[in-house]
């Protein structure tokens, strides 16, 4: 399904009491058995979605990959229709905490403040983006209407940001005016934020004994901090500590694979942590990758979405998201920046392929899709599905279609057609 240029800017001007953004259409007539996706308040697809994760104490909403229009514009419906159900207390992101907080603060807060400049200073491309904003102010006006108590929070789950989260920490007590004795190789992590990349584990080891005192520190000055800014903006900077000392415990890892697999652990940890404070559901806005019930291939250790389903049973909900072709941005070895990639028709023999036979646009089940003629035993096979992250790598079939097995990593599919590039900031 090819959106139409001119509808990109469907997503920021849509009225406050309509929080559909835009539609996709329905499945064919051959599959009409399947829900569609159109996505009005009362279509098909908005019941069957929220019929389906009923039960789901966390849903994982995955992405074929990082830089597509048309699926955070999907994403961003079933948000919509988990809202509107008065369902959702809380949306956690890929990103580090520390470049969520002032996001969340301005959603359950309701200030006016610019959502933009936010995002692009993340230096993130999947979420400095027009559609991830649009999500944004999406959900605050959502808020407006709620009282404080029931409002959607914004959190970040990703531990690769330990300088950030170091200086959202310092900034804060430096805000309430409350002088705080952190160790000094504590505030230079603060003064020059940094990836966990930029870090090796004999340059990180000043930082690591730092953290423990500097923890304690600020529990120390935490009474001065809640008078001088409430209880909830240090309590969410206080959690900021466990994310620096697990971006650093990655070193400890014995390869990059088993870092890979820590770092989603990590963050289900975050996840489960946000579910079990509250009543609501939570949704997880993640790639593909992470949010299956998968195994890591090399390191055998469960990704976030595993763990996330050895903790919650039938609590967790996995929606994967596929498509056949089109466009996607993403990074390129050798290409300086990120590009928009043309993303040919799938692999034949692949799971896109088989799902692009059902229709243009739809939401299937794992059960619906199984009992379809010849889709128990597909389902059941390990076949490659599309997968592309931050980077993209045409030449490297292997690397581009993941080994997959979707009865058991995934528990619903969305399917779309043809996607186009994320509009970047």
């Amino acid at each position: 399904m090819r959106i139409n240029p001119s509808r990109r800017g469907v997503l920021g001007g849509m009225a406050a009491a309509a929080f559909w953004p835009g539609t996709l259409r329905a499945a064919s007539a051959g599959v009409s058995p399947l829900p569609g996706a159109d996505f009005p308040p009362t279509a098909p697809g908005a019941r069957a979605f929220l019929a389906a994760t009923r039960a789901a104490r966390v849903i994982g909403l995955g992405e074929a990959t990082h830089g597509s229009h048309e699926i955070f514009e999907l994403k961003t419906s079933f948000i919509t229709a988990l809202a509107q159900a008065g369902r959702l207390s809380a949306i956690g992101f890929e990103i580090g905490g520390a470049a969520m907080l002032p996001l969340d603060e301005i959603v359950r807060e309701g200030r006016p403040d610019a959502i933009a400049p936010l995002l692009k200073a993340t230096g993130n491309f999947t979420v400095a983006t027009a559609e991830m904003t649009a999500l944004i102010e999406l959900i605050r006006r959502i808020n407006q209407s709620r009282p404080a108590a029931r409002r959607i929070a914004l959190f970040g789950y990703d531990v690769q940001t330990p300088g950030a989260d170091a200086a959202a920490i310092v900034a804060l007590c430096d805000r309430a005016k409350v002088a705080v004795a952190f160790p000094a190789p504590f505030t230079e992590l603060a003064a020059n934020p940094r990836p966990i990349q930029a870090y090796n584990p004999a340059t990180a080891s000043a930082f690591v004994a730092a953290v423990a005192p500097a923890r304690a520190a600020f529990q120390a000055a935490r009474p001065a901090l809640e008078a001088a800014l409430g209880a909830p903006a240090v309590a969410a900077r206080a959690r900021l500590f466990d994310a620096i000392d697990n971006a650093f415990a990655l070193f400890k890892q014995p390869s990059f694979e088993a870092a890979y697999a820590q770092r989603d652990a990590f963050g289900a940890q975050r996840i489960l942590a946000e579910a079990k404070q509250t009543t609501g559901q939570v949704a997880v806005w993640a790639h593909n990758g992470h949010i299956n019930r998968e195994t890591h291939e090399f390191s055998g250790v469960k990704l976030l979405g595993g763990v996330l389903g050895d903790a919650l049973g039938a609590g967790y909900f996995a929606l994967g998201t596929a498509f056949r072709d089109g466009e996607a941005r993403a990074q390129r070895q050798g290409v300086k920046g990120v590009i928009v990639n043309t993303l040919g028709p799938a692999r034949d023999g692949s799971l896109d392929v088989a799902l692009a036979a059902l229709g243009k646009a739809y939401f299937v089940t794992l059960p619906q899709l199984e009992r379809l003629p010849g889709w128990r035993e597909r389902a059941a096979a390990q076949l490659g599905l599309r997968a592309i992250g931050g980077g993209y790598e045409p030449e490297n079939d292997t690397r581009t279609y993941r080994p997959t097995t979707l009865a058991t990593q995934y528990d619903g599919i969305a399917f779309i057609d043809t996607v186009s590039a994320s509009t970047p900031l």
